[in-house]
């Protein structure tokens, strides 16, 4: 494996501190101007989802160009797509529903076709997931012991990923537990979790940078 390089870790961690910055500062900015847009940033096809979902495409692009030497190369590239796509909606654009939930494959209202092709994508990215976590599971362990740029990184993105995950539908989940949470709460939730989103394919990017960058200072 040639993808874990030891950097200079003031560098390296500058850089993953400046992007922590760029997302604290657009989380102050919704939190408290109101003169900004805030609708149009947070709706679908707005900055924040557009930049996240071009992030992604530009991740799978350098990940299949980088990784010519690395065997996880093409499941990293295919999920990085699938999650550029998930940002464009596409998980739900063309199907009766959300093809991520449940429902979608016990209800009567979905036809049997999108059934099967929902099921064929989520099992592709099943299978691409767990090959990359088996080929470089043990790597990017043993990277982030030996603080490694590119495993920390990946690091940082996951982070950004189970946060947000955590606060999608928030209102909802304080609801299965017989607790209200208040509008405002929602909205500032809503906040952080669309900026959170954006962190992951930020992380990821910077990640792949870090690979570029050191791999082409000790050729």
């Amino acid at each position: 494996m040639h993808w874990l390089r030891r950097p200079d870790k003031a560098d390296f961690h500058r850089w993953y501190l400046a992007v922590w910055g760029v997302l604290a500062g657009i989380i102050l900015a919704l939190l408290l101007t109101r003169q900004i847009p805030k609708d149009f940033i947070l709706s679908e096809d707005g900055p924040i989802e557009m930049v996240s979902a071009v992030s992604y495409f530009l991740c799978a692009g350098a990940v299949a160009y980088l990784g010519r030497d690395w065997s996880g190369r093409w499941h990293a590239a295919f999920l990085f797509v699938m999650l550029g796509l998930r940002e464009l909606d596409f998980h739900s654009r063309f199907t009766t529903m959300n093809i991520t939930k449940i429902k979608f494959y016990l209800s009567p209202q979905v036809p049997i076709d999108e059934k099967a092709a929902g099921l064929a994508v989520i099992a592709l990215c099943c299978y691409a997931a767990y090959r990359l976590l088996r080929l470089e599971g043990k790597n990017w362990w043993s990277g982030l012991k030996q603080r490694h740029a590119c495993a920390y990184g990946v690091l940082y993105g996951l982070l950004c990923a189970v946060l947000a995950k955590s606060l999608d539908g928030l209102a909802r989940k304080f609801r299965d537990f017989g607790w209200a949470l208040s509008e405002d709460s929602s909205r500032y939730a809503m906040y952080f979790e669309e900026t959170l989103e954006l962190g992951i394919s930020l992380m990821f990017a910077l990640a792949i940078w870090c690979y570029y960058r050191h791999g082409r200072r000790r050729s």
